[in-house]
């Protein structure tokens, strides 16, 4: 049981790579091998296939422009939280809990704070550009919509930060 006295079974993903081997052991991945395009495409792709919500989560390793044996990232994964039993599985819950129960763990639980650490090398320090090298576009940002007004990095994604000066 946590400090929020909530009972739950975290589970422990380590990181990213074991979020998605998670979701494709519970058959909650597609994994798109063809080629698709940044362009427009993969936004694309993601929309139709994720309907009302009840689609699967993406792994797209094959992105236009991005799939030669220089490019920093080839891949792009999303949708890892877009349906409210993959979050549930986030928390190491059924994936049945109800919607109204998870948004009331979430204010619960982020009310947990997890004290920041410093590491000297791990997945997190694998593409690491300083100075003149630093370029976005080195990696296989979507334009996701076709009125969008260029590239965008995290526009679906879920953040949770406090300001470190504000209670």
């Amino acid at each position: 049981m946590s400090a929020s006295g909530i009972d739950r079974s975290p589970a422990v993903f380590g990181d990213i790579r074991g979020w998605i081997d998670a979701l494709r052991d519970a058959d909650e991945l597609e994994e798109i091998k063809g080629e698709v395009d940044w362009d427009v495409e993969l936004g694309n792709i993601i929309r139709m296939m994720q309907g009302s919500g009840d689609g699967p989560a993406f792994l797209f390793s094959n992105i236009k422009d991005y799939n030669g044996p220089d490019a920093l990232c080839s891949r792009i994964f999303t949708g890892g939280h877009a349906s409210y039993s993959r979050i549930a599985m986030m928390f190491g819950l059924p994936p049945d809990t109800p919607a109204r129960e998870l948004v009331r763990i979430c204010r619960t639980i982020f009310q947990e704070r997890i004290e920041p650490r410093t590491v000297k090398d791990g997945p997190v320090k694998e593409n690491v550009l300083t100075g003149d090298d630093i370029d976005l576009l080195k990696f296989p940002v979507p334009k996701w919509n076709r009125l969008d007004g260029g590239r965008y990095v995290l526009t679906y994604a879920g953040c949770v930060t406090k300001d470190p000066d504000t209670d």
